[in-house]
């Protein structure tokens, strides 16, 4: 590493995952240099015993916050914390890795992989940037495993497929692509933004710390394996360094910039996962919205359409039946599609029509048939698209709403039928137009699949 590091009194630096293995080695690194260090730290626990470990060894100015980098909330209040308590930040290094056989999720319903090792800390940095100026610094640990990795738009949490490798590697592409965007962004400002690959490190990433399962190998594979402190040292040199205090956008390995694949050079792909990343740590509406796949949004869409048509078809009803309280009732129920449609449009974001053939068939129906025939259909597909609406709901809840107006129009509908008013037609009219009914609400019915 290079001798030319920079004196770093006055300095305040954060290092996320600062407890153990390579984020503690930056830790200390930092501190003998003069910078005051904020730990980032999950386990108050471990945070602790870290910092007196430190303190043990010297005289060194730190600092413990705890944060979860898996919950939004506690990050922003850690980000709180740090602006209550100081005034500037100099140093960001992104250290905190997790990784995992198994498919896990953070409190956001996010990947768990993908969400602590990029949205975690993509959220952290833009909560502090503001208290970054000219000559900050931001090091963001990644891995040489962005190589291997893509990013997913559409199946983002890897609910389909999941290994350790897909999703480790994305989180690390993020990391690069996260690094090279945000670089491009902040130029202007002066601060610098770069990412490393530590090497193969005997880390306690990956270590299950309620069973302790893993530790048995990570001890056996330590011969083979850099320590810590050599892992930090391109991370260190980043964050210290006057030789790379102008360069930005680069990716490091053993203190040089290092050839990156092709994916992490792709600035258009670079600027779609910045702008993704910033609808996903919105949380709540916002972030599903966000992780819309290609088969739920045909579904939104088609939801959204139908709901429209209904909203053309029962103001046409409202028209052309003669009956004042039928009329009024079909005019509450348009209103309600009209919300409806609404619902599934702030997920779409997109201007559909309504169906006019469709409402205007529907009411030429009424005029042959009546209620008797017509009626019933209008409730039997308004009750089948609640298994659809159950279906959405687990990942929308604000469809939870529609399908409960569903049910209640279909009984709504068949009320209108006790008043005995059934136009008495001829049977056979009765069945061809029960034949023409099941025709057209069969295509209604494949609107709303």
């Amino acid at each position: 590493m290079s001798n030319t590091m920079t004196n770093l009194n006055g300095k305040n630096a954060i290092v996320t995952g600062a407890n153990s293995g390579m984020g503690l080695a930056t830790v200390k690194a930092l501190a003998e240099a003069g910078a005051h260090v904020i730990m980032l730290c999950r386990s108050s626990e471990r945070g602790k015993e870290a910092l007196e470990k430190l303190k043990s060894q010297g005289d060194y100015s730190l600092d413990l916050i705890l944060c979860d980098l898996g919950d939004y909330s506690s990050i922003r209040a850690f980000a709180a914390e740090v602006k209550r308590k100081y005034d500037h930040l100099d140093i960001l290094v992104n250290n905190a890795g997790f990784i995992a056989l198994d498919r896990q999720e953070t409190k956001e319903g996010i990947e768990r992989q993908f969400g602590i090792n990029h949205l975690g800390h993509f959220l952290l940095t833009m909560e502090l940037l503001d208290m970054m100026s000219a000559g900050s610094r931001i090091v963001n640990v990644a891995s040489g495993a962005h190589k291997v990795g893509r990013i997913d738009f559409e199946e983002i949490n890897l609910h389909k497929g999941f290994n350790v490798v897909t999703a480790y590697s994305q989180s690390k592409l993020a990391n690069v692509l996260f690094t090279k965007e945000l670089a491009r962004r902040l130029k202007d400002r002066g601060i610098t933004v770069n990412c490393c690959h530590p090497g193969a490190v005997a880390t306690n990433m990956g270590v299950d710390r309620t069973t302790g399962f893993g530790k048995t190998i990570t001890g056996m594979l330590k011969p083979f394996f850099l320590t810590p402190e050599e892992g930090a040292e391109t991370a260190i040199f980043l964050a210290t360094d006057e030789s790379v205090k102008d360069v930005t956008g680069e990716y490091f390995y053993r203190c040089k910039v290092a050839k990156t694949s092709r994916r992490a050079e792709d600035e258009d792909l670079a600027k779609e996962l910045f702008e993704y990343s910033k609808e996903l740590v919105k949380g709540g509406a916002e972030a599903q919205k966000a992780m819309i796949t290609t088969q739920e949004r045909q579904q939104l869409l088609q939801s959204q359409q139908s709901e429209l048509d209904g909203v053309e078809t029962y103001l046409r009803l409202a028209e052309v039946t003669g009956n004042e309280t039928d009329s009024r009732i079909f005019k509450e129920l348009a209103a309600d599609e009209g919300k409806h449609a609404n619902v599934f449009k702030e997920y779409t974001q997109e201007v559909l029509t309504p169906d006019k053939f469709m409402a205007n068939a529907v009411a030429i129906l009424y005029r042959i048939l009546g209620k008797r025939i017509l009626y019933p259909f209008i409730a039997m597909f308004e009750s089948n698209a609640i298994p659809k609406y159950e279906k959405l709901m687990e990942k929308y809840p604000e469809v939870e709403a529609v399908k409960n107006d569903e049910k209640r129009h279909g009984d709504t509908v068949r009320s209108l039928l006790k008043n005995g008013e059934y136009n008495d037609k001829p049977l056979l009219p009765f069945i061809a137009g029960g034949i023409a009914v099941l025709l057209l609400l069969k295509r209604i019915a494949g609107k709303k699949r």
